[in-house]
């Protein structure tokens, strides 16, 4: 047996045991009476756009909103790319020109604006990152008022990956400027949908 092969048999008949996660209370607390208004306002807040609809054209939305983008990828069934083959993706870095990417949200929180995305609804994981600009459906019905119900909702069983996102992307390390699209999406739009 190698020295590797000894270190790694050692650490892995050296695991501890699992240990259970801590129970949060539930704790009361006072909730915003229309939550998708504070939704919205939290969106606006962090530099995102939020546009609340009863249309079932969202294509026509998302063309209104960026009328000049020639490459999009679309993670949503009703929506179709545009210039990128996205069934053809088999590699992040072909993402690399993608200008914006479409995709659904599973549920929003209402005290921060974020949107928590799985990988299944990404197609990959780097799209929301790499994409010039980002755009989430959101079922209006989907938002909860803050973090304890957002961390309630999410099953980590059922999920290989999944991220929270809140309005674009955004740095203020540089002489204290704040800087949109710093290191991924430079606008970020959610339409907010009855379903």
């Amino acid at each position: 047996m190698t020295d590797r092969e000894q270190i790694l048999n050692t650490i892995a008949a050296n695991k501890p045991g699992i240990i259970p996660s801590i129970v949060i209370p539930k704790f009361k607390r006072k909730t915003a009476e229309n939550l998708i208004e504070q939704f919205k306002q939290m969106i606006i807040h962090v530099g995102g756009r939020c546009i609340i609809t009863n249309s079932n054209d969202i294509f026509q939305i998302i063309e209104e909103q960026y009328p000049k983008i020639e490459m999009i990828y679309s993670c949503v069934n009703e929506i179709s790319s545009k210039g990128v083959m996205s069934e053809n993706i088999s590699k992040p870095h072909e993402l690399n020109s993608v200008d914006l990417a479409v995709m659904e949200g599973t549920f929003g929180v209402a005290e921060n604006g974020a949107i928590w995305v799985t990988e299944k609804q990404m197609g990959h994981r780097v799209l929301p990152f790499i994409a010039e600009h980002l755009v989430i459906l959101l079922d209006q019905k989907s938002i909860v008022a803050d973090m304890h119900e957002a961390y309630d909702r999410i099953n980590l069983s059922q999920v290989s990956y999944g991220t929270f996102i809140s309005g674009p992307s955004k740095t203020a390390d540089i002489e204290q400027v704040l800087v949109m699209g710093a290191q991924g999406a430079r606008s970020h739009t959610v339409i907010l949908t009855k379903n």
